[in-house]
């Protein structure tokens, strides 16, 4: 499942070839059947500001314990193990950190697949079919998929 998204140029400036992200969220489960995930989005280039440096992971992932695996222009890579404060009351990883991380690691991925040229998101869609509990580990990977001018599109599924 693939969400499209077309914007022209802002302004009427152009920007040079950049890849699409692909997104992965994994689930490794201790004793547990994987999780299903599915997460499609959309990035816009703001060809207004460019960016020297974007710290990633933001201090928000870290709070929660996401930790980077890998930085490549190709691949960006990381996990998180889940606890407590990463769950409402029930447990459970709640969606809203979940959605996080794929935002994060999309932008750091579109970021370097850019030039470093500034992403925005503008879609962001996320089905969640089973959940991580505490003491899960989350891994999440983004990888390019195709080139767009001014809108990355990325999507996951995860088994």
């Amino acid at each position: 499942m693939a969400t499209v998204v077309k914007m022209p140029p802002c302004n009427g400036h152009r920007v040079s070839p950049t890849d699409n992200l692909y997104i992965a969220l994994v689930f490794e489960k201790r004793e547990k059947e994987s999780e299903n995930f599915h997460i499609s989005s959309a990035v816009h280039w703001s060809q207004l500001s460019v960016i020297t440096k974007m710290k990633f992971p933001t201090q928000a992932l870290k709070t929660f314990g996401f930790h980077i695996d890998q930085r490549l222009p190709k691949l960006i890579s990381g996990r998180l193990q889940i606890t407590q404060k990463c769950c409402p009351p029930f447990g459970a990883l709640h969606g809203g950190l979940s959605a996080m991380i794929a935002e994060e690691i999309g932008d750091y991925g579109a970021y370097l697949a850019s030039g470093k040229r500034k992403p925005i998101g503008i879609q962001l869609n996320i089905n969640h079919l089973k959940s991580a509990e505490v003491g899960d580990i989350v891994l999440a990977e983004a990888t390019p998929v195709n080139a767009g001018r001014t809108i990355q599109v990325f999507t996951a599924f995860t088994t």
